[in-house]
């Protein structure tokens, strides 16, 4: 049986370049929504589970401002341990995790994008947990579309599980694939609980980065596991979905949250 899941990797570290010119003067996370940081509406969904770590890989110049948020979010958030990691270069999300390498050892982690807010439907985190450990593999979070609006993320070729509403066991993840050749109308967003064996592979993909320009995508080390003739799993989320990554996308959900009266 797999080790419990106890940490998730924030990477936080994006200068934000569709979401200026806000972020010329706050970090990409911490940009208010409904009167409050972005990323405090991932902190909400970490306490509802059993989470006990949050690591934040910032950039070099937000580290002052993460350190000061940390401050306070914990005491809003006392069952929590924070850390900081600082991602020299902006290489991918997949480098991002390896700057967390010492934190997560041999264990199984949870990694979120911030900018990706579900609200309502089942427990985000809590679910995606719980499949990792009752499949005892990596499991990442899938959102449905149109074929022509999700060939700019990761689709998945994938068949659902019987008996099991949601779960898909996924073969294969297709980044941004030309219209004529999307498989499914599933596709990938912002959450993963990635083995231990996806960390080992990320490594040794860096290793093999051509100059240190190259990112190192998450992707990278999912796909060493395919090729091994290995599945992961993935899990439809049932709630709404707030993309703030792009001015419109902020905008729409300023909205969204002022006409449910969220907070």
């Amino acid at each position: 049986m797999s080790h419990k899941v106890r940490k998730i990797i924030l990477p936080v570290a994006g200068i934000g370049k569709r979401l200026m010119p806000l972020t010329l003067t706050t970090p990409k996370n911490l940009i208010p929504l409904a009167g409050r940081p972005i990323v405090s509406y991932i902190l909400d969904e970490i306490k509802k589970t059993e989470l006990e770590e949050v690591v934040l890989i910032v950039s070099p110049q937000h580290q002052g401002a993460y350190e000061e948020y940390i401050e306070e979010a914990g005491r809003e958030y006392p069952k929590l341990k924070f850390h900081i990691r600082v991602q020299a270069e902006p290489l991918g999300h997949g480098h991002a995790i390896l700057q967390a390498e010492d934190l997560i050892g041999e264990e199984p982690f949870l990694m979120r994008f911030c900018d990706d807010i579900i609200l309502g439907g089942q427990p985000t985190l809590t679910r995606l947990i719980e499949l990792y450990e009752k499949k005892d593999r990596s499991a990442v979070l899938l959102a449905r579309g149109p074929k022509e609006v999700i060939v700019r993320y990761g689709v998945v070729v994938a068949e659902p599980v019987l008996g099991e509403p949601d779960v898909y066991q996924i073969s294969n993840i297709i980044e941004k694939p030309p219209l004529a050749q999307v498989p499914s109308e599933l596709y990938v967003i912002g959450g993963y609980v990635l083995g231990p064996e996806i960390l080992k592979n990320l490594k040794e993909a860096s290793l093999n980065m051509a100059h240190a320009a190259d990112a190192l995508p998450v992707y990278s080390g999912i796909d060493m596991e395919f090729k091994k003739g290995n599945y992961v799993y993935g899990w439809e989320f049932d709630g709404h979905r707030l993309d703030c990554g792009t001015l419109e996308g902020l905008k729409e959900a300023e909205e969204y949250m002022q006409r449910n009266k969220i907070a």
